[in-house]
């Protein structure tokens, strides 16, 4: 930046590491000369990498966050006085009029698609959830609109939101190549394909452990269970005995992870929430030099496909699922071929440093520092 704007992110739901908001934005916005501010929830108040880390305790429970939690972390957001505010939960949303009238930019930052992501959330009753998901896109539009700009995590999510707000730009969850860097290929991995992220059942948990019965290799697996009592469900399953859980990772334990790792795993259902998503953790298993092996939906079927880096597989056919896993870890050429593929595609396109790029530009133009 050309001066010192002062910026403030605020989240009430993500933890202070997390990889879109701290990892990535706030680190990269820090470095381009802002003054980063991030008001997170149940933290502690600390600087790191240049962000002053802002702790605010809230209540534990769902809804006592939303209506409490929430205007908590505002209140101490209000307090930075910043130029811009950028935030990261719907539930923050409406605070954006209270913002532009104070004064402020605001920049609302979509990591989902809301509407469509509400067909999977398991505390939501069943017959509930088509009437929530019309009002929450109906809602998130409206409020939107007050926005001085909107930041999407997918070119499908930023096309939904230019209809409401022309300030619509993506910045894809892609990974940092500072983060990972380059793989040694001759490195000896073990016989081991890892999946690593939060842990579901529309993530497809159960179709990995089914599949693990009788398998010859291992499952690395690293990321929380939610709800926490599906965990209890998997370890009773016969798949279980050749799994190695790690728990919640740090990213330099999701770092060791990948390096041990032949083969890399994503396996979310094929519904509309994940219809035109770019899992994180398909493009750091590319970065780390290894093949993945994808749920047949279209456009991660593309990617492997196009970019000759894994392949794709219909998960809830088991042995199919198990075959296509085995096939590429009893061919470790292939396997190296293919990790070389995708460690290219991220090194050329899907990369962070591209989509920092257009996230700094937009808060150039915000500032007034075209």
């Amino acid at each position: 930046m050309n001066s010192r704007t002062s910026v403030c992110h605020f989240t009430s739901v993500h933890p202070p590491g997390d990889t879109r908001i701290f990892v990535k934005e706030c680190r990269s916005l820090a470095a381009a000369g802002c003054e980063l501010h991030l008001v997170v929830a149940n933290a502690e108040s600390t600087t790191r990498d240049g962000v002053k880390i802002i702790g605010v305790p809230v209540p534990s429970s769902r809804i006592a966050r939303m209506l409490l939690g929430a205007g908590k972390g505002y209140r101490a957001a209000l307090a930075v006085d910043a130029d811009i505010y950028h935030f990261h939960d719907p539930e923050l949303l409406r605070f954006a009029r209270r913002l532009k009238r104070a004064g402020k930019c605001v920049v609302y930052d979509s990591h989902e698609d809301l509407p469509r992501q509400i067909a999977h959330k398991h505390y939501i009753p069943s017959w509930l959830k088509p009437l929530a998901a019309r009002c929450a896109e109906w809602l998130e539009n409206r409020w939107v609109r007050h926005c001085d700009a909107v930041v999407t995590a997918t070119a499908f999510i930023r096309d939904r939101f230019a209809r409401v707000n022309a300030r619509a730009v993506d910045v894809c969850n892609y990974p940092s190549l500072d983060e990972l860097p380059a793989p040694d290929f001759n490195a000896t991995r073990e016989r081991a394909a890892c999946y690593i992220g939060s842990i579901t059942s529309v993530r497809g948990i159960r179709e990995k452990i089914r599949m693990m019965d009788g398998a010859s290799f291992t499952l690395l697996l690293g990321g929380p269970f939610a709800p926490p009592e599906l965990l209890t469900e998997m370890m009773a399953q016969p798949g279980w005995k050749n799994v190695e859980y790690a728990g919640p990772l740090s990213r330099a334990q999701v770092v060791d992870m990948l390096r041990r790792s032949a083969v890399g795993l994503v396996t979310m259902h094929n519904s509309p929430n994940y219809a035109e998503a770019l899992p994180v953790k398909m493009f750091e298993y590319m970065a780390a030099g290894i093949p993945v092996v994808t749920n047949g939906i279209p456009l991660w079927k593309k990617i492997a496909e196009e970019n000759h880096c894994g392949v794709a597989v219909d998960i809830e056919d088991t042995a199919a699922f198990r075959n296509a896993v085995e096939a590429l870890l009893n061919d470790p050429q292939r396997c190296m071929e293919l990790g070389k593929n995708g460690r290219r595609a991220v090194e050329e396109k899907f990369n962070w440093t591209v989509e920092e790029r257009k996230l700094i530009a937009l808060y150039r133009e915000l500032a007034g520092h075209d």
